[in-house]
């Protein structure tokens, strides 16, 4: 199992100011009920979601699959009272799915969702509201991998529903890949990049991913 430790206190690095990053310290849980799956027991930071729920939803189509939560809330935090965990796990017949910590709402497009092609079938839509561009996010990390695994740490500032297809148009895009090994925390920045010289996003979508 590979295990990303997250206590994302970012400050929002603008060109022309800083905001916080929502519940970033990751200090208030909620408990997200599924009708499908009561007693899967998951737990998600206020503010951030997970593909957790999305994958116990499977359960529709696979009544028999064996599935495992992928985020959890831990007291291996870099300060305060809690971290968020993630683990990359095997998902029955989905085999191997990445975990993934968001603060968007992940989706599925279920003309493309097979159990092989989860990943490829799953988006992303909102995030954090921004009024300003943001030049980098940071956040502290600790990741405790197999082998040469690695994990990853990616920002997208977006256009709500300007896509060809009404979803979200991604302007930028901050992306860095986290190796580990190291039992400590340390501090990671994503630096974006923009399409251009004046779009002007209005979300701001962090993702991390074991």
């Amino acid at each position: 199992m590979r295990k990303l430790f997250i206590f994302a206190t970012a400050l929002l690095g603008s060109f022309c100011s800083q905001a916080q990053i929502t519940n970033g310290d990751m200090e208030e849980w909620r408990p997200v009920p599924l009708s499908i799956a009561p007693s899967a027991g998951i737990m998600l930071p206020q503010n951030w979601n997970s593909t957790d729920s999305l994958i116990f939803s499977a359960l529709y189509v696979f009544p028999s699959a064996n599935f495992s939560r992928q985020v959890y809330q831990s007291t291996n935090a870099h300060s305060g009272n809690f971290a968020a965990e993630i683990i990359t796990k095997k998902q029955d017949t989905m085999g191997i799915l990445p975990g993934v910590l968001t603060n968007t709402t992940p989706a599925i497009d279920m003309s493309l969702f097979t159990g092989a092609n989860a990943t490829e079938a799953t988006y992303f839509t909102g995030g954090l509201p921004v009024t300003s561009r943001v030049s980098a996010v940071n956040a502290w990390l600790k990741y405790l991998p197999q082998g040469n695994d690695t994990a990853i740490f990616i920002v997208h500032p977006v256009l709500s529903g300007m896509a060809s297809d009404g979803r979200d148009s991604v302007v930028g895009s901050g992306f860095v890949r986290i190796f580990g090994g190291d039992t400590s925390y340390n501090l990671v920045t994503a630096n974006i990049t923009y399409i251009d010289a004046t779009v002007q996003p209005d979300y701001l979508q962090i993702s991390f991913i074991s």
